[in-house]
């Protein structure tokens, strides 16, 4: 069975995700994940799990059972650079609709840190790594020329489409 944890460990309110393994190592819930053929879809529960989450804690230290960090999991998916694509795009959605640029950002870094870090990043751009770690924390308020340069950093370009068939449906 696959379990999700959510722990308000010690009352510091840190919430945990964490992806239950079995005794033989299988993650039935990554194997559900990845069942589903839809990958938008996927990009937007990837999406929200990853808002949800927060700091993660020791407690894949304190138990007998055998954890791996859902981030972890994420960072596999996101080292597709197709899927890596979706999954910005479902968070700039996610953005239009609540207007969160920390949730942005944390999706962006995200995509940065599995296609090779933010230092090999700011290399391929010319950007200042310091600069860039700035602009992509949580505290960050990355210019647009930041956000392209890091985009097309990670092959990816700012684009501009039409809502009009979004609000006919």
């Amino acid at each position: 069975m696959s379990v999700i944890t959510y722990n308000n460990y010690m009352n510091h309110n840190n919430i945990a995700l964490v992806i239950y393994q079995d005794e033989n190592g299988r993650e039935p819930f990554n194997e559900w994940l990845y069942s589903i053929k839809d990958v938008r879809a996927l990009a937007r529960i990837d999406n929200r799990l990853e808002r949800i989450t927060g700091v993660i804690n020791e407690i894949m230290n304190q138990t007998k059972r055998q954890f791996r960090k859902y981030e972890d999991s994420l960072k596999e998916r996101l080292t597709d650079p197709e899927y890596a694509r979706i999954f910005l795009d479902v968070a700039l959605e996610e953005y239009e609709k609540d207007g969160d640029t920390k949730a942005f950002l944390l999706a962006l870094r995200d995509v940065v840190a599995a296609q090779g870090g933010i230092a090999k990043i700011a290399e391929q751009t010319k950007l200042n790594r310091q600069n860039l770690y700035k602009a992509l924390s949580e505290e960050g308020n990355p210019r647009l020329r930041t956000l392209g340069a890091v985009l097309h950093g990670l092959g990816f370009r700012l684009s501009v489409e039409s809502i009009k068939n979004e609000l006919a449906k």
